[in-house]
C-alpha cells in the first residue's frame, strides 16, 4: 500500500484528541529507533488461524477490550 506523506499528515486531523499521544509516541519511536531494520519482511500468506486472530482483535478493539499504550510501550 503506497501512502504519500501528505496523505498521512492529513489523516492526523481526523484523530480523536485521546489518540494523538499514542500516534505521536508511535511515530517518534519509528523515526528515532529503527531497531527492526534487521528483521526480514514476512511475505507468507495469512493462514485461517491468522485471519481468525485478526478478526478477534478487531472485535476486541471495537468493544474497548484493549491495553493502553503506556502499559506496553517499554516492551516495544
Amino acid at each position: 500500500m503506497a501512502v504519500k506523506k501528505d496523505e498521512l499528515a492529513e489523516m492526523v486531523y481526523y484523530l480523536s484528541e485521546k489518540d494523538i499521544p499514542l500516534v505521536y509516541n508511535l511515530l517518534t519511536r519509528l523515526i528515532n529507533q529503527p531497531k527492526d531494520e534487521h528483521i526480514a519482511y514476512d511475505n507468507e500468506p495469512l493462514t485461517e488461524k491468522d485471519l481468525e486472530a485478526i478478526k478477534e482483535a478487531e472485535e476486541d478493539y471495537k468493544h474497548g477490550r484493549t491495553i493502553p499504550f503506556e502499559e506496553i510501550e517499554d516492551d516495544i
